[in-house]
């Protein structure tokens, strides 16, 4: 994963302290501003696999074998990857709690991620 693949508030997991963490501003400044081309493996903070726990504990729920989360003006379903937005899937699979967070920010769903 490239720093540039993060937005601030996005939830990593952090393998130095062994926990969950979301990024904040200065982070990536430090670390990349020493070397650019690195990755975020290289500083050991690793992508959240996106899991069913995760999605129900903020406020989605399963029907019809998709994940789904309502009550926001854009439709989003999830199932293992495959990401419905409205009435059309997303042609890239959504693996990542990162990556989630980035497309409900584009679809402008302003819901806090929480694990």
């Amino acid at each position: 994963m490239k720093s540039k693949d993060l937005m601030i508030g996005n939830w990593v997991y952090n393998k130095n302290i062994g926990k969950n963490m979301q990024v904040y501003p200065m982070m990536f400044s430090q670390m990349f501003r020493q070397n650019p081309d690195a990755t975020t493996e290289d500083y050991n903070i690793f992508p959240v696999l996106l899991m069913p726990e995760i999605l129900e504990k903020n406020g989605w729920i399963e029907a019809s074998g998709y994940w789904v989360l309502k009550g926001y003006s854009t439709r989003l379903g999830w199932r293992n990857g495959e990401m419905v937005i409205g009435y059309a899937a997303l042609p890239e699979k959504i693996l990542y709690v990162h990556e989630l967070q980035n497309l409900m920010k584009a679809v402008k769903i302003e819901k806090e991620m929480v694990l």
